[in-house]
């Protein structure tokens, strides 16, 4: 999977990362850089990230879920990880 040209915020600096290529491999980051720089596969699902930014996932550090409803609104907002009273929960879009 490639997401093109769409700007990166990083998590280390305060500006975006303007028209950027992330390419992903089996659930990791394989390469990262302008554009045209990262080498994309023809085999790779093209993502056109122009007018949108990619950032890590959240991780929501006190949650209240209790059903998948409100574990899926946590995801589409972009929290990947929530910490609850007594446990940890990983969600992804795949699973």
């Amino acid at each position: 999977m490639a997401f093109v040209n769409v700007a990166v915020v990083p998590m280390d600096a305060p500006p975006a990362l303007v028209n950027q290529t992330v390419v992903v491999n089996r659930r990791r980051i394989d390469a990262m850089g302008p554009t045209a720089t990262p080498r994309v596969t023809r085999r790779a699902q093209i993502i056109d990230g122009s007018g949108r930014f990619l950032m890590p996932g959240l991780a929501g550090m006190h949650g209240h879920i209790n059903d998948k409803p409100s574990l899926m609104l946590l995801v589409a907002n972009g929290e990947t990880t929530v910490r609850k009273m007594w446990a940890v929960v990983r969600c992804s879009l795949g699973e």
